[in-house]
């Protein structure tokens, strides 16, 4: 009598009975019955089935169920196709000697630029001396009273008139009245010289809430 077989991925039915193929790993599988009982296990190899059956008294063969398993779930082996003959490469074409490159007469050579001579008197970018480099003193002050303010501007005046002073101003903020004085020396000798100059009694420098002292780069 010819037996109904249905595998659903890993579960195995013959007849009214059905199996469960647990993978262990490496193509082996364990394989128990709908009591959870094992019955034993079988090993896949390419398509053939090595069956270690416990022969478990009212079970089917282990061997059975791996080859239900192993047709149900692993692709059928493709047909060898009949080998196909490559025809030979053909002979490679000898090559052909190229031509030599025509030759191109190279244009002629600028002519040298002539070096621009900086003006005299003019300020230097970037000099690398620091001795060198003007200098810059920025101070800020509290608004001042008219008197202060006059005397202030008499100091900036005669810092003018002073060697090596190329700038000598001031600024006011129209809404705090707080004042900004900037001055510039040619160098750091200039500068350092100005300890040393004494200006007269009607010309007097604001007292200062904060000074900078910067080098002058362009």
């Amino acid at each position: 009598m010819s037996r109904t077989t249905k595998v659903v991925r890993n579960r195995i039915y013959i007849d009214e009975r059905a199996y469960d193929a647990k993978v262990l790993g490496g193509g082996k599988f364990d394989v128990t019955n709908a009591a959870g009982v094992r019955i034993g296990s079988f090993q896949v190899r390419g398509r053939a089935v090595e069956a270690e059956d416990l022969e478990i008294e009212g079970a089917d063969s282990v061997e059975l169920i791996g080859v239900l398993w192993v047709r149900e779930n692993l692709s059928p082996m493709p047909e060898a196709k009949p080998a196909i003959a490559i025809p030979p490469s053909p002979a490679p074409t000898p090559p052909v000697a190229a031509a030599p490159p025509a030759t191109i007469a190279a244009p002629p050579a600028p002519a040298p630029s002539k070096p621009q001579i900086q003006p005299a008197g003019a300020s230097t970018t970037g000099i690398a001396d620091p001795a060198l480099r003007p200098i810059c003193r920025v101070a800020t002050h509290a608004a001042p009273d008219a008197a202060s303010l006059q005397k202030a501007l008499g100091y900036q005046a005669w810092l003018r008139e002073q060697a090596g002073v190329t700038t000598a101003v001031l600024s006011r903020d129209p809404q705090s009245g707080k004042v900004m004085s900037i001055a510039i020396w040619e160098n750091r000798e200039k500068f350092n010289a100005m300890r040393y100059a004494k200006p007269p009694a009607s010309a007097v420098q604001l007292p200062a809430l904060s000074v900078e002292i910067s080098e002058v780069f362009g």
